[in-house]
């Protein structure tokens, strides 16, 4: 339908709301997450490839922020419904 896996989850999951924030690695190869982001508009926070928890905790001290629900790409379904 002309449009990535992620570009779905992200306008659902735009859909609740919330304040969303992509999480991604500094790979070169995830360079493509954080282009569709900008074009998205959603704000993409780049770290550790090996250290899942430390990209949220980076993005959680940026934003200040005091909940977080994670939604990770492994579950691109997930419905707000």
């Amino acid at each position: 339908m002309g449009k990535t896996l992620l570009q779905f989850h992200l306008e659902r999951l735009k859909k609740t709301g919330f304040p969303i924030y992509v999480a991604s690695t500094t790979e070169a190869s995830d360079q493509q997450i954080e282009d569709l982001c900008a074009e998205l508009g959603f704000e993409c926070f780049r770290g550790s490839e090996e250290n899942v928890l430390s990209r949220y905790l980076d993005v959680i001290r940026k934003k200040n922020i005091d909940i977080v629900i994670r939604v990770t790409s492994d579950c691109p379904l997930i419905d707000r419904n």
